[in-house]
């Protein structure tokens, strides 16, 4: 019988290390239970298995979990042409082994990508500090990050100056997440965003949601 990874669990958690103390966590299916695929076609990955106490990854690292951005290279193996078998397999490799992956057989599919900040004509990416020293960027209206920044503790994207600040800024991850705060608007209506772990909350602000991290 022919072993598949379609229909099979991603019950697997695995991460990359895309810089210096800085990781992107993922979950996948057992690859090395495909034909073809041995434990030296992902070790040269450097996926690093993640096991349930959180081992595998150094306890003071900045962890990301299937974050928009910043993401590893994405990569194929191509392991059959037999119709009986699995032709291909896909998954993530750590940004300084895709050169060493390339060379082993394993093809680029998608490039990694940078989490960046911008300011555009009517939004700008807002950045909500977490305790961790996680940077989370979202997209937020311009005129409401100029009016309530200072109460929910939010920086522009000038407030990146170095690359260790820029390599800890992560925009759309599953976890770490910011806590929220609300206002109730004179019209009535709530408004609502993230803010910072150590936000003054002043102005009416009250914070509804905690922040979560890994």
């Amino acid at each position: 019988m022919p072993e598949y990874t379609r229909g099979k669990q991603r019950d697997q958690d695995v991460a990359v290390l895309l810089f210096k103390g800085v990781y992107y966590q993922f979950k996948t299916k057992d690859l090395s239970k495909v034909p073809g695929v041995g434990e030296g076609d992902l070790a040269v990955l450097k996926h690093v298995k993640i096991s349930n106490d959180g081992g595998g990854i150094p306890k003071s690292s900045i962890v990301f979990l299937r974050a928009n951005a910043p993401k590893p290279p994405r990569v194929s193996k191509q392991l059959s042409k037999e119709p009986t078998v699995q032709g291909s397999i896909s998954t993530f490799c750590a940004p300084d082994a895709l050169s060493a992956s390339l060379r082993a057989g394993w093809n680029l599919v998608k490039p990694g990508r940078a989490a960046g900040a911008q300011i555009g004509p009517k939004s700008v990416t807002a950045i909500a500090k977490l305790s961790n020293g996680v940077l989370y960027g979202f997209s937020l209206n311009k005129r409401d990050f100029e009016t309530y920044k200072t109460p929910l503790g939010l920086e522009g994207p000038e407030s990146l100056t170095t690359d260790a600040e820029r390599q800890k800024l992560v925009i759309g991850s599953s976890l770490p997440k910011p806590g929220k705060a609300k206002l109730k608007l004179e019209n009535g209506s709530d408004f609502s965003t993230f803010c910072s772990h150590d936000a003054p909350l002043g102005g009416g602000f009250k914070r509804i949601t905690q922040e979560r991290l890994i």
